[in-house]
This record gives structure tokens, C-alpha cells and sequence, in this order.
């Protein structure tokens, strides 16, 4: 029979998995920002940077790509054809421009999940204050396990609460049946648009 804690993930992640997709355009030949594991192997190569300025796990690389047809195009780092920040701007505008959609896992947390691009929408302030502004709350904690799997809890929770958002994240995290590549379970609390905190799931 299972736990407490495994049926409450279990349903989470029943829920989580009949939400609707963020509503992503279909890009071609556009330019965005893709996170990568901390260990990935091509960072010193293409052109990357660490999330938070935090190079070391398990915090993931910022990589930028060309969202092709059939596959990603990665920016070389030794053959850019604009200064680096220009090109990281230009990449986070395209992303941040596109629309998602925000759907409720519990009452108290919300995913925008299923689309190409979930993860990275840490990087848009506009997803984070619209996150909050459906939380009722400027204090969030936020988990991109997956690619395409973003959750946003508030950071004030019961235990109960906690303890099931730390399942869910590392239940996502070790499930390879999302079909897309693990992030990383790390978890960043937010106070407005500032990272204040950051931690991994705790049981």
C-alpha cells in the first residue's frame, strides 16, 4: 500500500498531467534561451551562462539556440555575431514575449507546463509577477524539473503542503516517462522578482 506522501504525489501528478499546455507559438529559425543541466558537457562551447551567476549543480546552464524545424541550432560561443548580452536580451525578449498559461495543481500552486519552453519561463519577470498575482502572494518558491514542466508554490505552506511540493518536484525530476530532459530539482524562492533563497526537496 502506499504512503501518505507517495498517493499525495501520486495525485499531484495525475493532475498536473491533464492541465492544459501553455499556448507556446510555433517558432522556426528563432532565437531563445534553453536550460541544460549543470554537468552538461558543451557549455565551455556554446554560448551559455550559469542561472543566478551559480555555475556549479544544481543550478542549470543558460544555453541559447535557434529553435529550428527538427532540431536546436546552439550559438557558438566563439563565433557570435553581436556582443553576448545583446544576444541573451534578444533571446529572452522572444521568450518572454511568447503566452502561456497558468493552471492551478493544488490550492496552493500552479504550473504552466507542456510547452517547449516551461522551464525558461523562470526567466520572465512577467511570468513571475502574473504567478504571483494569481497566488495572492509575492513570496514563491519556483521548480523546473523537466523541460517542459515549470511549478510555482507559494513559499509560505504547512508542512503537509511543503512536504507534497518537495514529492512532486523530485518525483518529476527522476520520472523519465515526461518524455523530456531533466533540469534540475532545485527550488528558488522569490520576493518580488528577487531570488532570496534556494533549495532542493527535503523529506
Amino acid at each position: 500500500m502506499k504512503s501518505t506522501p507517495q498517493r499525495a504525489i501520486a495525485a499531484l501528478l495525475a493532475a498536473s498531467a491533464v492541465l492544459p499546455f501553455s499556448a507556446f507559438s510555433n517558432s522556426t529559425e528563432t532565437l531563445f534561451p534553453i536550460f541544460k543541466p549543470s554537468g552538461w558537457q558543451h557549455k565551455a562551447i556554446v554560448a551559455s551562462e550559469a542561472f543566478l551567476g551559480l555555475d556549479k549543480a544544481p543550478f542549470p546552464v543558460i544555453a541559447y539556440a535557434y529553435d529550428k524545424p527538427d532540431n536546436y541550432e546552439f550559438v557558438i560561443r566563439e563565433v557570435l555575431s553581436q556582443p553576448f548580452e545583446e544576444m541573451a536580451a534578444e533571446a529572452k525578449r522572444n521568450l518572454c514575449s511568447q503566452p502561456f498559461e497558468l493552471s492551478a495543481f493544488s490550492d496552493y500552486g500552479l504550473t504552466a507546463s507542456g510547452a517547449p519552453y516551461s522551464s525558461e519561463l523562470v526567466l520572465c519577470e512577467g511570468f513571475l509577477t502574473e504567478a504571483q498575482k494569481q497566488l495572492g502572494t509575492d513570496k514563491i518558491s519556483v521548480s523546473f524539473p523537466r523541460r517542459s514542466v515549470i511549478y510555482i508554490a507559494k513559499t509560505e505552506l504547512t508542512q503537509a503542503q511543503a512536504l507534497e511540493f518537495h514529492y512532486l518536484v523530485a518525483a518529476t525530476y527522476i520520472d523519465d516517462s515526461f518524455g523530456n530532459a531533466p533540469i534540475s530539482d532545485v527550488i528558488v524562492d522569490y520576493e518580488g522578482l528577487q531570488p532570496v533563497a534556494v533549495s532542493q526537496p527535503q523529506f
